[in-house]
């Protein structure tokens, strides 16, 4: 069998089932799934035993003869199941902070499985059975939410991403926000990173889930354990020089992966952000991306956006001018205007 640059991973968990909860159970997942198990990349799934059958019976049916690993594992196997006891605890004592505020659906189960996403990574990394460059975690019925932009496909976008870390930013973060622990972790109001998709090389998955479990640890000893959207936008943060970074919310995951192609007013909101935590070489990249998606046509902006982003812009050029080594590259938003 040739070798495959790209494996994708992914679990499935019938979290509905195991709280009696009203969540989604795993044959909603069975039914929501054929767009992750059509996939023609390597594909490795960890699933509970008795979801192992149906699965592989839909890969065999979606993608005959592609590579692929159907893995039982009980939820109790996961790498970080054994948090849930102290999740439970922390909420029991009124512990549970913004990012994790719906007990229905932020349960010490459905946190636990969010926080193994990495060592399951890791742990396919380690063996990699397809011998692959780049290891991506993508949720099991992640296309029922997210769908390519127009002539794209989930293996087109990942397959032919440069081999480095790869994250979608959900909202911004820098050190500064996260150097007290118990501050960030009981009053973050949003998700940073999405949990949904996200690439890892294969050769620093070890480096990289080292790096999460570690910061898994430290949410755990502020004692606010939140969801792993959170913990992501730490660790990414810290990798910064080495991640490659797509954004806007959720739906865009796919359709905003290599550019931005729609949802400008979460790039506005991003640029807003960071404008208001002086991050002005962020806030620069920002303008770019927006002006030159507004310039090929590939976003349409409102007369009130059109007028923000002037506003902002603006600003931005007051700043830099007090503070010049914000951005002096051949990239900012100045140096475009003059060429």
């Amino acid at each position: 069998m040739p070798a495959a640059q790209t494996t994708v991973v992914t679990a499935l968990v019938d979290l509905g089932a195991r709280e009696g909860s009203d969540r989604r159970d795993g044959q909603w997942y069975l039914t929501h799934c054929d767009g992750i198990l059509s996939t023609q990349h390597a594909l490795i799934v960890f699933a509970e035993p008795q979801l192992v059958d149906s699965l592989r019976e839909i890969r065999n049916q979606l993608a005959p003869g592609a590579p692929s690993r159907i893995i039982g594992l009980p939820f109790e196997r996961l790498p970080r199941a054994r948090d849930a006891v102290a999740i439970q605890a922390a909420f029991d004592s009124g512990r549970r902070p913004p990012t994790a505020s719906n007990p229905t659906k932020d349960t010490p189960s459905y946190i636990a499985l969010g926080w193994s996403k990495p060592g399951l990574v890791g742990l396919v990394a380690q063996i990699n059975p397809f011998n692959s460059s780049m290891i991506w975690w993508a949720d099991v019925a992640l296309l029922h939410v997210a769908s390519p932009g127009e002539g794209d496909t989930f293996d087109g976008l990942i397959g032919g991403a440069q081999v480095g870390l790869h994250a979608n930013v959900l909202w911004e973060i820098d050190p500064s926000e996260y150097e007290d622990a118990e501050n960030f972790y009981r009053h973050t109001p949003f998700s940073k990173i999405a949990g949904g998709l996200f690439g890892i090389p294969a050769e620093s998955s070890a480096e990289f889930t080292t790096a999460f479990n570690d910061e898994v640890d430290r949410c755990l000893g502020a004692g606010w354990p939140t969801i792993d959207e959170v913990l992501l936008g730490v660790v990414f943060d810290r990798l910064r020089n080495d991640t490659e970074f797509s954004y806007g919310p959720w739906e865009t995951l796919l359709s905003n992966f290599s550019g931005l192609h729609g949802a400008a007013w979460h790039r506005l909101r991003l640029l807003r952000d960071c404008m208001h935590r002086n991050l002005l070489e962020r806030a620069g990249a920002h303008i770019n991306d927006l002006r030159g998606a507004q310039g090929f046509g590939r976003i349409q902006l409102t007369d009130n956006e059109i007028a923000e982003l002037a506003d902002l812009e603006d600003q931005w050029r007051r700043s830099t001018r007090n503070d010049p080594v914000a951005d002096t590259s051949e990239n900012s938003p100045d140096s475009i205007a003059r060429q």
